[in-house]
């Protein structure tokens, strides 16, 4: 069965770096709220994460999940709003095609700050002992569900090594009624819609905010059931880091490859089958 997150706890780590105002710099802790929220694994001490290292774990976790969990903990949190089991999903489909591959293997690119950047997987080998503030991603996970699925395997590596460790997640009737009506409006959106159309009216029909919005539609795209039809599908192969190509404009806040959906790209019939079969 599935323990609910301390609301106490929860409210210490969204406080460390995240206010009404915004992100600001991390916050000092009393050593009680730190104990509290390391006890419930939502406080982590830094660590370093190099590349190699990184990749051959990510290919361990994702063996060790199934889609059919990932896919039932996505449907689980509809209801619940429990956003740390909707981010799964993105990070299993995102690691599920990755290669297994080492920096010394890989194009990479050589930083002016001496870090190097891997062109497969984006992930970066730090110049010097850096280590990963772990709770910067831990607060993206639980306050919007994830904001890094395509752009940073230390989230994947974190969200994956997090989720071995819950149960089986079974969801419900009211779940499968969401993820219903979510498609369905996928569905019927005008041919011209984008993301931002799409977000607002899913409103209607998820409890959520916009923002939390953003990340499920992101990782429905992710997952290839919102699938442009001119990008290439993570669902169904590998697509390096370089090849996740963004629009030439001046700022989009909308990741790859949910940034190229459109209306008139529906829903992929054959992704929901897939990834959503055993629950609508």
């Amino acid at each position: 069965m599935l323990s609910p997150i301390d609301p106490k706890a929860l409210t210490i780590l969204f406080g460390t770096r995240w206010s009404a105002k915004g992100w600001h710099d991390e916050a000092a802790l009393s050593e009680e709220d730190r104990v509290l929220a390391k006890a419930e694994r939502l406080i982590f001490d830094p660590m370093p994460l190099g590349h190699d290292a990184l990749i051959a774990d990510i290919g361990t976790l994702r063996d060790r999940i199934s889609l059919q969990q990932v896919a039932a903990a996505f449907v689980a949190s509809l209801s619940t709003r429990r956003l740390d089991l909707r981010s799964a999903l993105g990070s299993w489909m995102a690691a599920r095609h990755m290669p297994l591959h080492t920096m010394a293997q890989s194009p990479s690119e050589l930083w002016p700050t001496g870090n190097r950047c891997c062109q497969i997987c984006n992930g970066i080998d730090y110049a010097g002992d850096t280590a990963t503030d772990l709770n910067i991603l831990s607060l993206e996970r639980h306050k919007w569900g994830g904001l890094r699925h395509t752009i940073d395997p230390a989230y994947v590596w974190f969200d994956l090594r997090e989720f071995v460790l819950l149960p089986q997640i079974d969801p419900s009737a009211d779940d499968r009624r969401i993820l219903g009506a979510i498609l369905s409006v996928a569905r019927s959106v005008q041919a011209a819609a984008r993301p931002g159309d799409l977000e607002k009216a899913l409103g209607k029909v998820v409890k959520s905010n916009a923002y939390e919005r953003r990340v499920l539609i992101s990782i429905l795209a992710i997952a290839g059931v919102l699938q442009p039809q001119d990008q290439p599908s993570l669902r169904t192969g590998s697509v390096a880091a370089h090849q996740r190509i963004m629009p030439v404009m001046h700022k989009t806040d909308w990741p790859w490859p949910a940034v190229w959906w459109r209306g008139s790209d529906g829903v992929d019939a054959a992704a929901v089958a897939e990834v959503f079969g055993g629950f609508l």
